[in-house]
């Protein structure tokens, strides 16, 4: 009994990290590691994909790393979908989901308009009220129109960038171009349990019932 409670408890440790990716808001997971999310289906076109990643990288490298989610309606937002359309509650609601990952500028898009949680001053302020809503649910368009907000927000603050012509994005292969490698980890990881747990089951059957010792369990 006491081989097979230590089983339970190793199988348990080894799940733990796959649950815990795998939370109600995508867009933490996926911002705590890179710059960006976007719409996971549809996904954005390719040459969107690369403005949103030239964007943010020449932003990071002016001195101005910022983290943008594109979000198109609930479906971007997991457990949490009723703050669809509501772009500045969302970035003060991811802020906090981020807090112990990144502290500067959060950028969110929605068709409705922007949000933006971090550091601010008038010129911010100025060239946020100045950025026309998308108006759009397509992921290109709001795509497209993050990458454009990046560039406003980075020269407000004194970071002037541009956006290379040619840039591959780093979410090429994943069609999310945001949460890929995120899915891929958990897909991954939830592999890796199903072959440990088969294997611990194999292991436990093969183990002489009377190797507890004496007297049992």
């Amino acid at each position: 009994m006491r081989r097979t409670l230590s089983l339970a408890a190793i199988l348990l440790v080894s799940v733990a990290p796959v649950l815990a990716l795998a939370d109600g808001d995508p867009a933490s997971d996926t911002l705590a590691l890179k710059s960006y999310f976007l719409p996971v289906a549809p996904a954005a076109s390719t040459a969107a994909m690369a403005r949103i990643d030239g964007a943010t990288t020449a932003a990071e490298q002016a001195g101005y790393p910022v983290r943008v989610a594109v979000i198109s309606g609930a479906i971007d937002l997991g457990a949490i979908p009723e703050m669809a359309g509501k772009p500045q509650v969302y970035a003060d609601f991811l802020a906090t989901e981020l807090q112990f990952a990144f502290k500067g500028p959060l950028l969110i898009v929605m068709p409705q308009g922007y949000g933006y949680h971090g550091p601010s001053n008038a010129p911010v302020s100025a060239a946020l009220k100045a950025l026309p809503p998308p108006s759009s649910a397509d992921p290109t368009v709001l795509t497209n129109a993050a990458a454009d907000a990046v560039v406003a927000l980075a020269a407000a603050d004194g970071h002037a960038i541009t956006i290379p012509v040619a840039t591959t994005p780093a979410a090429t292969a994943a069609p999310s171009g945001g949460s890929g490698s995120l899915v891929a980890i958990v897909v991954g990881g939830g592999v890796g349990t199903v072959v440990l747990l088969g294997g611990a089951i194999w292991w436990v059957r093969r183990v002489p019932a009377d190797d507890a010792g004496p007297g049992g369990s």
